[in-house]
């Protein structure tokens, strides 16, 4: 809240420079009898890279704060050790494609990049977006704005008295005529906006990986749960349902006596002929 205060009585205008050389930066404002410098460890910045952005964020507090440096429109300059760059001739055979490739040869994840023609070439060249933004934000947070960022190599083909002496008030004073080498526009000043993004291949692979195991196992649920039958379903057998039967009643059957007529019992022989009783016997 307290850099966005700031701000809004800060000029339009750029006043002030950094100079960034390696692990040296020296920085200028207009209203300075002459830079002042600041040494950067390796522990902080190394290849081009920050190492430990925090203390880089601490170190330039601490370095603006023992200069007694107030807060301004600043530019960042970056020494010829800084970039990649590289001319590509006019009339060659597919430049853009060969521009693309060089590009990809950068060894960064996030680039800034220009391309610039000139009398017979096209100047393109690549810097680490991650740490041009950690160094601009570094200032940014104590109150100053950084309204560009810019590659040496290219303004001196702009600008050749910084071939023999690296005169920072020049720059400062040269700053409009060399605004189409900002690396980054002024309306992304405050804004963290990739120019150019390269993919990166591990983190590709391995979410190709975790996305192919997403999909193994959403394919064994369906199996389990929708293809093949539930093995407990097959083993419960239905319960049978229980028909009463009904009570039907037998045939009535009367009981018959035979009757004897008394002349037929009077009739029955009570002796057997000899013959037969020996059988019987």
């Amino acid at each position: 809240m307290e850099g966005n205060k700031l701000k809004k009585d800060i000029s339009k205008r750029v006043t002030g420079i950094l100079y960034i050389d390696g692990n040296r930066a020296f920085y200028f404002e207009q209203s300075m009898s002459s830079p002042v410098a600041l040494d950067i460890t390796s522990d902080i910045v190394s290849n081009l890279e920050a190492i430990d952005k925090k203390k880089l964020d601490l170190l330039i507090h601490t370095f603006i704060k023992n200069y007694k440096l107030q807060p301004t429109n600043i530019a960042i300059m970056l020494s010829t050790r800084m970039t990649f760059d590289k001319d590509f001739p006019h009339g060659s055979i597919e430049i853009d494609k060969n521009i693309e490739e060089f590009l990809e040869l950068v060894p960064f994840e996030e680039i800034l990049s220009k391309k610039i023609p000139f009398s017979g070439k096209t100047k393109v060249v690549a810097a680490n977006r991650e740490f041009c933004d950690a160094l601009k934000s570094s200032f940014v947070n104590s109150g100053f704005i950084v309204s560009g960022i810019y590659p040496l190599s290219l303004c001196l083909g702009a600008i050749p008295e910084l071939q023999s002496n690296m005169d920072l008030n020049l720059i400062v004073n040269k700053l409009p005529v060399i605004k189409e080498f900002n690396l980054q526009p002024v309306a992304e000043s405050f804004a963290k906006v990739p120019e150019k993004e390269k993919p990166n291949k591990t983190r590709l692979m391995m979410l190709a990986g975790v996305f192919g195991f997403l999909i193994l196992v959403l394919v064994f649920v369906l199996y389990k749960n929708i293809i093949a039958p539930s093995p407990q379903a097959s083993n419960v057998l239905p319960t049978p349902m229980i028909t009463p039967i009904p009570n039907i009643p037998g045939p009535v059957v009367d009981e018959v006596t035979p009757e004897v007529s008394s002349e037929a019992a009077e009739n029955v022989p009570t002796e057997f002929p000899a013959a037969i009783s020996d059988i019987a016997q």
